[in-house]
């Protein structure tokens, strides 16, 4: 296909003005390859391949060689810096009674993921989850310090519950990246909120886990009712706040995971006692919550995104 850029220097121009625009937005650097890609397919007006293939070819900026010329720019430009946080976010996970912190992989294009107790057989994949250009990327080196052994032990039960959990926080915080990119309302806080809870998990103080539970799903909420055009009220109420947002169009909401996030501020210091496993499940219940919305936020900005492009 012939070139839509040129030569060099129109490609430069180019992903020098992406950039800037970036620093403008405060995106993260490790995001930025991929968000490039992005911004030059819709600049450009053109499909642009992802994958393995995509190498940067001397001379030629078409469809298939753009992201190599991307990528490399930025290899050049930011080096390590790109590396500072390839994760999207961790989650917490019971495994034969122990919580695990998983680290979910930064995907650029399409990576297959399975699950295979030998950690080994995918070699090739490095720990911490950093996958773009792995075909196949097995779920259990996303899990920290899990060990050979332990994973030997796993029941084919167990193997598929990690799997499809894996999968449902990938997806979860892809999107979250992504509308922290696009700066919706309250997104950023909310992530900040998100990962409070999984931190405060692994140092076993539960009661600030799930107040930070709770401030995400209510920040969740309230961007839904922002970008409605609602006004957002001052309150920690899930309840209130859902009742307004199904008001606005968004898919009722379990009762039953309102009321594992829910809490009273006196978590924060003490006054109630939280469990791991409350933690945990109000953890998950946040997550719960957490897709639904963006599932609607998703029909609102991806698409419109994938209409321009």
């Amino acid at each position: 296909m012939n070139n839509v850029l040129r030569n060099h220097n129109e490609f430069i121009e180019l992903i020098e003005q992406i950039d800037a625009q970036f620093k403008k937005n405060n995106v993260p650097i490790p995001v930025r390859p991929i968000e490039a890609v992005r911004e030059f397919a819709k600049k450009l007006k053109i499909a642009i391949k992802l994958g393995p293939n995509c190498k940067a070819i001397p001379g030629k900026y078409n469809w298939e060689t753009l992201t190599g010329h991307i990528h490399d720019w930025y290899e050049k430009r930011y080096g390590e810096r790109l590396k500072e946080n390839f994760s999207p976010g961790s989650a917490a996970f019971i495994i034969k009674g122990d919580v695990w912190k998983i680290n979910t992989p930064l995907i650029l294009g399409k990576v297959r993921f399975t699950i295979d107790r030998d950690l080994d057989k995918y070699a090739e994949a490095k720990k911490g989850g950093f996958a773009p250009n792995l075909p196949v990327y097995n779920v259990l080196k996303s899990i920290e310090g899990f060990t050979p052994e332990l994973a030997l032990t796993l029941s084919n039960f167990e193997l598929f519950d990690i799997l499809a959990f894996v999968k449902y926080i990938s997806d979860i915080l892809h999107l979250i990246q992504y509308f922290i990119v696009k700066k919706l309302p309250f997104i950023s806080e909310a992530k900040a909120d998100y990962d409070s809870s999984v931190s405060y998990i692994f140092t076993s103080r539960y009661g600030l886990s799930k107040w930070g539970s709770l401030q995400f799903a209510e920040k969740l909420l309230k961007c839904f009712l922002s970008i409605k055009g609602v006004g957002v009220p001052k309150t920690h109420n899930l309840n209130k706040l859902s009742t307004m947002a199904e008001g606005m169009g968004l898919p009722k909401l379990s009762k039953s995971n309102i009321e594992k996030v829910q809490c009273a501020a006196g978590v924060r210091y003490g006054e109630y006692v939280v469990t791991l496993k409350e933690a945990v499940s109000a953890h998950h219940a946040s997550l719960i919550i957490c897709n639904l919305i963006c599932l609607e936020l998703k029909n609102l900005f991806v698409k419109k995104d994938n209409n321009k492009t």
